[in-house]
């Protein structure tokens, strides 16, 4: 109920649901559910409150810190982007790299994002250029204005 009801926007009434219950009120889970909704709808007030119930559960959560960070960044507040970042460095936390695999001549070759010693890379990267040229290319040569206009002519 907490995510559906965030995720609609009625924050306050989410927040309220999990103060209310006692078990829901230690649930880390759904205050962090909570704290991305308010990410999402910028709302910087119960945002912030939800980031203290969830660090006063888990004082090291590096979710909550990355999303606490992206909260403050959505509202401008720099200084405090900067404690989040200084924050996450100190608890030495780092984000798992994004690992992708792809089925190639017989054989299926892994890689995670920014990996350059995969001997495949080269070619894949090769080829996405060879693609995007393609792409481009036939854009270029396929536009017309009079197609894609906006208004009746």
């Amino acid at each position: 109920m907490v995510s559906l009801i965030s995720r609609a926007g009625l924050l306050d009434e989410a927040e309220q649901l999990i103060m209310e219950s006692t078990y829901l009120g230690e649930h880390l889970e759904l205050w962090r559910i909570l704290l991305s909704s308010c990410v999402d709808k910028r709302n910087l007030r119960i945002g912030v409150r939800a980031a203290e119930q969830v660090l006063r559960l888990d004082p090291e959560d590096g979710p909550t810190y990355v999303l606490l960070s992206n909260l403050y960044a959505a509202a401008r507040r720099w200084d405090c982007v900067a404690e989040m970042r200084r924050k996450i460095r100190e608890l030495r936390l780092e984000k798992d790299p994004g690992i992708s695999w792809i089925d190639a001549r017989n054989g299926i070759h892994v890689f995670s994002s920014g990996e350059q010693s995969n001997l495949i890379v080269d070619e894949a990267q090769t080829e996405v250029l060879w693609l995007r040229g393609n792409m481009t290319k036939s854009v270029a040569e396929d536009f017309d204005a009079r197609i894609y206009t906006t208004q009746d002519v």
